[in-house]
């Protein structure tokens, strides 16, 4: 019921999401938040965001061979280490648990449930057993893929095709790693 959502939501803190640092955040000050911060593993991380920068499906030409595009790459592994450096300082004054949560990016896919209830416990939002079964089941890659399918922008959205993503990651995988040593 929306109603009860308002009355949940007026009654605790703001929930917002964003990429910060990578993108403006103009609307909070930051040193203010209690912010939830997403990790994932590197490599994962750099591949996937530069597959979402250079890869369109109906755009790609199946004829060529697939190409790296070494300044996409590059800006990549920078965005990352620079998540990385903010957030390594925006830790050093603070507890964690009181003053900010980690959230490793596989726990968020592998156990959803038990994830969002340790946010929402965080955040000191009441917590629904229910509520979040069925979050969890609704926002699913599959059904979300499903939902989207029609969609001007979908090739755009989320998730790239597996084997796309895999062919790209034999491509990109050495290159990455040696740029990272």
């Amino acid at each position: 019921d929306l109603n009860i959502f308002k009355a949940i939501v007026e009654e605790n803190e703001k929930f917002v999401m964003t990429r910060f640092p990578l993108e403006r955040i103009d609307l909070y000050k930051v040193d203010q938040i209690r912010p939830v911060v997403l990790f994932r593993d590197p490599i994962d991380q750099i591949i996937s965001s530069y597959i979402t920068h250079t890869y369109y499906p109906r755009k790609a030409d199946k004829s060529k061979a697939p190409q790296v595009y070494s300044k996409i790459l590059d800006t990549r592994i920078y965005d990352y280490d620079k998540y990385l450096n903010y957030w390594k300082n925006f830790f050093k004054n603070k507890k964690k648990i009181k003053d900010y949560l980690v959230v490793n990016y596989n726990q968020l896919i592998n156990e959803s449930t038990k994830t969002l209830k340790k946010i929402l416990e965080f955040f000191n939002y009441q917590i629904n057993e229910e509520y979040i079964e069925t979050c969890v089941k609704i926002h699913t890659k599959e059904n979300t893929i499903q939902y989207l399918k029609n969609v001007k922008i979908f090739d755009k959205i989320r998730f790239t095709d597996p084997q796309t993503k895999e062919n790209q990651k034999k491509i990109i995988l050495p290159i990455l790693e040696e740029k990272i040593k």
